[in-house]
């Protein structure tokens, strides 16, 4: 299925159906690293010692901070469970990526693999619409974040529907990014500024 931005008419039976199938908090707050502390307590003195910072895990156009497109997949996925620990799954991608297309999950985040290579994630909470990871953008647009968030944050990078026509999904978005032909795409509740993001992707075919 086509990759964004370009969408190629053969794959679009494919990338309805991901549509179709596609599943926090309003504040547009940036994403924290958060900090490992261990006390220990020897003839009653306390010492606490704090741990390596864990990386912030963001979603960019290009990959998702520690992590780019077209990485192998072993250190991607170290570095992943580097802030988020193991994946709890592991599976199958979109066969229209390539001849060898896998994915590793972690709660609502799902990151692909084309022959071994990092080339898109998505985000899409689970059927009661919770965020467990919290994941955000730069400018922390997150699940749950309103239109008006979006708008604020983004301005004229922000299009609504992000989608083709032909997709048929007004309630969609893209912002795209200065120096990058990639886009980060996304599902909402709706189309006015009080509606919320309820998804993000960054290919058309997952």
């Amino acid at each position: 299925m086509p990759r964004a931005p370009g969408f190629g008419s053969s794959l679009l039976l494919a990338a309805l159906t991901l549509v179709a199938c596609g599943g926090g908090d309003d504040d547009a707050t940036g994403t924290t690293t958060s900090v490992t502390s261990t006390s220990t307590t020897t003839g009653g003195t306390t010492t606490t010692t704090e741990g390596p910072a864990k990386p912030a895990i963001l979603l960019q156009p290009d990959g998702l901070g520690v992590a780019h497109f077209g990485e192998q997949k072993p250190s991607v996925v170290a570095a992943i469970a580097l802030g988020l620990g193991p994946p709890d799954g592991t599976g199958k991608g979109c066969e229209l990526a390539g001849t060898d297309v896998t994915t590793a999950s972690w709660k609502e985040l799902t990151v692909q693999f084309s022959d071994g290579a990092f080339d898109s994630y998505s985000v899409r909470p689970g059927p009661s619409g919770d965020a467990v990871l919290d994941l955000a953008t730069e400018k922390g647009i997150r699940i749950g974040s309103t239109v008006a968030q979006l708008h604020g944050a983004y301005g004229d990078h922000v299009t609504i529907p992000g989608l083709p026509p032909d997709f048929g999904e007004p309630s969609s978005f893209s912002i795209s990014f200065d120096g990058s032909e990639r886009s980060i795409l996304g599902l909402l509740t709706g189309t006015n500024e009080s509606a919320k993001v309820k998804t993000f992707f960054t290919q058309l075919c997952e």
